[in-house]
C-alpha cells in the first residue's frame, strides 16, 4: 500500500534500503513527489526527488522499481 506523508524503508527492489516518503504536489495538477536519502533524521543527507505526474504514475513508479516499502 502506498501511504503519502509517510517516511517509509524500501525493503525491496531498486534503491533497496533507503528511506522513501512521498508527498502530493502543491501545484493542483495531481502530481505526486518522491523524496529519497539514506536517513531523512539527518539534516546533513543529502535528498534526491522525483515528479510523477499522478497517482497513477506513483502505483506505476512503484511496480517498474520492484519496491516493498516498510512504512514507519
Amino acid at each position: 500500500m502506498i501511504k503519502i506523508d509517510r517516511v517509509g524503508i524500501i525493503t525491496k527492489g531498486e534503491d533497496k534500503g533507503c528511506q522513501i516518503k512521498l508527498g502530493k504536489a502543491t501545484d493542483n495538477k495531481g502530481g505526486y513527489f518522491i523524496f529519497m536519502c539514506s536517513d531523512f533524521s539527518d539534516p546533513t543527507q543529502n535528498i534526491g526527488d522525483h515528479y510523477v505526474d499522478s497517482y497513477q504514475d506513483l502505483e506505476e513508479e512503484f511496480e517498474e522499481q520492484d519496491w516493498n516499502i516498510k512504512w514507519i
